[in-house]
């Protein structure tokens, strides 16, 4: 969340004013931080699909992650879980900015999410279906799900944001750049208030082949918790994970 707070010799100054996570480490801001802070890693052997035919058997998952918390159960069954990350998220952060949109101009608050893919797990299933059953018994829900742009959508219909809406699709820059985008949105004028980060949940048979045909993710299984070491001279790749900020 971000939102301008002017004053006298800046009236354009953008603040952060709440903030939620969806993450490997804790699916709260209050959890992923002390996580953060004890050492806690988030990495660890895949448990969301079979593995075994490829090099690499570690990721970031997010786990006890319930999407009923924060929508009903026809509403998540209709979202990719990216996208139920990214509506979790902006219900922790409205929280904790205290923002009451019911007494907020609406059609002020925009939505700028980062998000690098989309839904690859629909994609995968899709086409399985279709190899197996046929293109129209593909889920009627797919492009709705897939397509990367449909976590800054769920989160206007859901919260009534009806100011600039957009997606950021730049990789793992993704989440970053939104937030800087979001910030010069503010400054713009456009808007008062921007839900903004990044949201990503990749995790599949096609995203982890896809990364390691190419060699970029860390072959370093055991331990897991020590694969992803970014500024190592023996460092071998990164180490694939989902979440939400």
């Amino acid at each position: 969340m971000a939102g301008s707070n002017g004053n006298g010799r800046n009236p354009t100054r953008v603040v952060v004013t709440g903030m939620g996570a969806i993450t490997a480490i804790g699916n709260s801001v209050e959890e992923f931080w002390a996580n953060a802070l004890n050492g806690k890693s988030g990495i660890d052997i895949l448990t969301s699909f079979d593995h075994s035919a490829y090099p690499v058997h570690i990721a970031g998952e997010v786990k006890g992650f319930d999407p009923e918390q924060y929508m009903d159960r026809r509403e998540a069954r209709r979202m990719a879980r990216f996208s139920q990350f990214a509506i979790a998220g902006t219900s922790q952060a409205l929280k904790h900015a205290d923002l009451d949109m019911d007494s907020t101009d609406r059609d002020r608050v925009g939505v700028l999410i980062g998000n690098g893919i989309g839904s690859l797990e629909d994609s995968q299933e899709a086409v399985r279906t279709m190899d197996k059953r046929g293109g129209m018994k593909i889920d009627p829900f797919y492009f709705p799900k897939m397509l990367p742009n449909m976590a800054a959508a769920h989160i206007a219909l859901q919260f009534g944001a009806r100011g600039y809406n957009n997606t950021v699709i730049t990789a793992c820059a993704a989440g970053t750049q939104a937030i800087g985008d979001a910030m010069d949105l503010v400054r713009s004028g456009r808007v008062d208030v921007v839900i903004t980060g990044g949201t990503e949940s990749a995790l599949s048979q096609l995203g982890l082949s896809g990364f390691a045909v190419i060699r970029a993710l860390s072959t370093s299984n055991d331990p897991p918790q020590k694969a992803s070491r970014p500024f190592d001279a023996r460092r071998d790749g990164f180490v694939a994970a989902e979440g939400a900020g």
